[in-house]
């Protein structure tokens, strides 16, 4: 007897009965379907890193609709690297290897890449004309390779003036958002009086 089997898909079934004094020999096939796990509302989300594939492990603790000590792995590759970018094909994997036992319903599916979170911090010397500015954003927060600036516009160009708005500039600023901890500022110059040559005189000279 070959032992039935286990995988999503269609099979035909074909039963035997060998003749006997009582009833004569006699076959019939018949087809059955065994039907995939179907993953509904399934939700992907991943911070910006500058990769465009991804990978999500579940198990039956995890996750109910895993069959129960079987491990099941998406790999998702996405278009590009960049928020926003669509989900190109998802990988199914059920103990390391390619399976057709699982499947997710595209309808109800929402896969993407979101923004990274930077945070600025800038004080600007009064110079008594600039009232917009534009500062790079550390590499340490950047993936490598990629070049992010934040301008910044003050209501007046005076030191204490209101921030009126701010902007990521690039060619990659989309893939960031600024972090609502940023702090701009326009700080007081410092005065540079000199050397200043004083003869005592017994009188005060300023007032």
């Amino acid at each position: 007897m070959t032992a039935a089997p286990k995988d999503a898909g269609t099979y035909t079934v074909k039963v035997l009965v060998a003749e006997t004094p009582t009833y004569v020999a006699a076959s019939k096939e018949k087809e059955i379907v065994i039907s995939p796990v179907v993953v509904k509302n399934y939700e992907f989300s991943t911070v910006f890193d500058g990769k465009k594939e991804y990978e999500k492990t579940f198990n039956h603790s995890s996750a109910n609709w895993v069959v129960d000590g079987e491990t099941v792995k998406f790999i998702h590759k996405f278009e590009s690297e960049n928020v926003g970018s669509k989900l190109a094909s998802t990988v199914i994997q059920s103990n390391g290897v390619a399976t057709n036992n699982y499947v997710i319903e595209e309808s109800s599916m929402k896969a993407g890449i979101t923004p990274k979170e930077v945070t600025a911090a800038f004080n600007y010397v009064y110079d008594g004309v600039t009232k917009q500015y534009t500062s790079s954003i550390g590499q340490i927060q950047l993936v490598a390779g990629y070049n992010v600036s934040v301008k910044v516009v003050f209501e007046s160009h005076n030191a204490g003036a209101k921030v009126v708005s701010t902007e990521l500039v690039g060619e990659n600023a989309k893939n960031y958002t600024l972090n609502s901890n940023s702090k701009f500022n326009i700080v007081p110059a410092k005065l540079n009086l000199g050397t200043i040559d004083l003869t005592y005189t017994g009188e005060y000279m300023f007032k």
